[in-house]
C-alpha cells in the first residue's frame, strides 16, 4: 500500500507540473509597479516623501532601482547542479573543528584542575527546575 504523499510533496509536484506545463502561477503574477503607485496614494505626503524622496535629480535612487534590475530569480529546479562542489562544506567543516578545538582548549585552560567543565548560569537554572 503507497503511503499518502505528505503536504509539502504535494505542494512540490504541483509546483514542478506547473513549471514543466508552462501554467502560469495558481495566484497570478504581482506587478510591483502597480503596488507601488497604489501604496503612494493612499500615504500621506509626509511619509510618501519620507519612503520615496530622493535629493536633487534622484539619480541615486534611479542608480539602486537600474542595478537591482540586474538580478533575476531563478526557481530552484532550473538551476544546474551536474557538477556541484563540496568545497565551501569542506571548508566550514574545518573551521568548526577548529572553533571546537579552541573552544575545548579554552575550557580546559580555565577549568581548575580536578573540577569538570564549567557551566553556563542558564544552563544552572535550567537544569535545577528540571529536578
Amino acid at each position: 500500500m503507497a503511503a499518502t504523499p505528505t503536504v509539502s510533496n504535494q505542494w512540490t509536484n504541483s509546483s514542478l507540473d506547473m513549471y514543466k506545463e508552462g501554467r502560469p502561477p495558481l495566484l497570478g503574477t504581482v506587478d510591483i509597479k502597480e503596488i507601488e503607485d497604489k501604496a503612494r496614494e493612499a500615504m500621506e505626503d509626509d511619509i510618501r516623501n519620507g519612503i520615496y524622496g530622493s535629493a536633487g535629480t534622484r539619480s541615486t535612487d534611479l542608480a539602486n532601482k537600474n542595478a537591482f534590475e540586474n538580478y533575476k530569480l531563478v526557481p530552484r529546479m532550473f538551476v544546474d547542479v551536474t557538477n556541484r562542489s563540496i568545497e565551501q562544506a569542506s571548508k566550514l567543516k574545518q573551521t568548526m573543528l577548529e572553533a571546537q578545538r579552541v573552544k575545548e582548549e579554552r575550557r580546559r585552560k580555565h577549568t581548575r584542575a580536578g573540577e569538570s567543565k564549567p557551566k553556563a548560569e542558564r544552563k544552572k537554572i535550567v537544569l535545577a527546575e528540571r529536578s
